[in-house]
């Protein structure tokens, strides 16, 4: 329910941007953690067809 929720969100953006604070990096976080939290909003993007920036 909470990616639907998401996606309706995104939607309303033309740009997602993820910004290069060292996000992406790995620092013992658990697999569904932060980094499934990354994918499923570029997911989300995709799929409401939305411009994505990830900045490193």
């Amino acid at each position: 329910m909470d990616f639907l929720r998401a996606v309706r969100h995104i939607r309303k953006a033309k740009v997602i941007v993820v910004p290069g604070t060292g996000i992406l990096d790995y620092f013992g976080d658990r697999p569904l953690g932060m980094p499934f939290d990354v994918f499923k909003w570029c997911l989300a993007a995709h799929l409401a067809e939305r411009a994505l920036l990830l900045s490193v």
